[in-house]
């Protein structure tokens, strides 16, 4: 995770200079930044998620599917009378990173590296101090630097129509998320690529 962070820092300070010498300037900035951070104390809080929220609302079992899925899960322990403050959110900032609803991503289990899909991010929402992630597994994704076979826009489209109960719900703290973005490409126009960064 720090690596992924270091290597943010320093494509946006290469991207951001005067073009006369890029190397000096890439290292000028990227030492600021890490003395900047160290003062700040940036670093000691780096996992934890920078929320943005739409809609907080009040929610008793029976009011939100959403909330009764989670209860049936055993992810939100409720009773019949009790109630949850949920924060819907239009943004979460996780690490370097800023993820939004709609967003494609490869996705993993932080307790278990060796599996990763490629999941469309439904939704993000927040309970007390958790964040939760609704995704639509769509394909598993190889370790490596290879595209994930049998992923089509067909694919991509049905994902954002999938009921709550193919969704898949996980804290934000214990997930890899990569921001991708898709494109196609001439020679395989059903298919869809990815690029991610």
């Amino acid at each position: 995770m720090m690596f992924e962070h270091m290597n943010q820092v320093i494509k946006h300070s290469a991207l951001r200079n005067n073009f006369r010498n890029t190397l000096m300037t890439a290292a000028t900035r990227t030492s600021q930044k890490i003395a900047f951070d160290l003062f700040s104390k940036v670093h000691h809080d780096f996992n934890q998620p920078v929320i943005q929220v739409s809609l907080t609302e009040v929610c008793f079992p029976g009011s939100s599917p959403t909330v009764d899925f989670l209860i049936s899960q055993g992810l939100v322990l409720l009773g019949a009378s009790q109630s949850v403050e949920v924060r819907w959110l239009t943004k979460a900032r996780i690490a370097s990173s800023a993820f939004t609803p709609g967003d494609i991503v490869y996705a993993s289990l932080i307790s278990d590296g060796s599996k990763r899909y490629v999941a469309l991010l439904m939704d993000l929402l927040a309970f007390n101090d958790k964040v939760f992630a609704q995704m639509v597994f769509i394909a598993d994704a190889p370790k490596g630097n290879e595209n994930p076979r049998a992923v089509t826009w067909a694919a991509l489209k049905g994902a954002s129509c999938a009921p709550l109960q193919q969704c898949t719900f996980a804290e934000v703290k214990n997930l890899s998320l990569t921001l991708l973005h898709p494109t196609a490409r001439p020679d395989a126009p059903n298919d869809v690529h990815f690029v991610s960064w």
